[in-house]
């Protein structure tokens, strides 16, 4: 079941990288108004990551290629049970029937973790004081820190050496207990 769910998710990427792979036309820069000052930019942009050149694409496109014609000859191998190299109609059923079951124990799978937590007795039955208990619990936890204040330190290169570590700050003296 899981390489079945691999085989789909792999298939899915692979048929996305290709449609992106269509040419795109050429970044133009927009005209701006002579009369009016640029705005600056509340933070700066991001910088751009460089994009694959030309040769490294054609080697991304040829490795998803050669995944997506195994997974096809994978699919064929498991699902054409008449043997003449195509799916009819039941076959393709019994195909699509089984991949909707393997999304539907994916799903599952991913939401038992969250109810093995709420259900405090363990018997797959979610009461009301359970869900009253993780309402309590969710809004008690401290706000999520997702925006970071300050950049995350640039890690350096490997086999270069490090920099100085900088002194942390000292904490404010207590006064002593007694």
């Amino acid at each position: 079941m899981k390489r079945l769910a691999l085989l789909i998710a792999t298939a899915g990427l692979g048929l996305a990288a290709i449609a992106q792979d269509t040419p795109q036309p050429a970044d133009k820069p927009a005209d701006k108004p002579a009369d009016k000052p640029a705005a600056q930019p509340a933070q700066p942009p991001r910088p751009r990551q460089a994009k694959p050149t030309p040769n490294v694409r054609q080697q991304i496109l040829q490795r998803q290629k050669e995944r997506l014609t195994t997974a096809a000859d994978d699919i064929l191998k498991r699902y054409d049970k008449n043997g003449d190299g195509k799916l009819d109609q039941g076959e393709r059923d019994a195909m699509l029937k089984e991949f909707a079951d393997a999304q539907t124990i994916a799903r599952l799978a991913r939401d038992f973790s969250l109810i093995e937590r709420i259900d405090l007795n363990h018997d797959l039955k979610l009461s009301d004081d359970e869900l009253q208990s993780f309402e309590q619990r969710v809004s008690n936890r401290p706000p999520h820190q997702g925006i970071r204040k300050q950049p995350r330190p640039a890690r350096p290169a490997a086999g270069l050496p490090q920099p100085p570590a900088k002194p942390a700050d000292k904490p404010a003296d207590k006064p002593a207990d007694k």
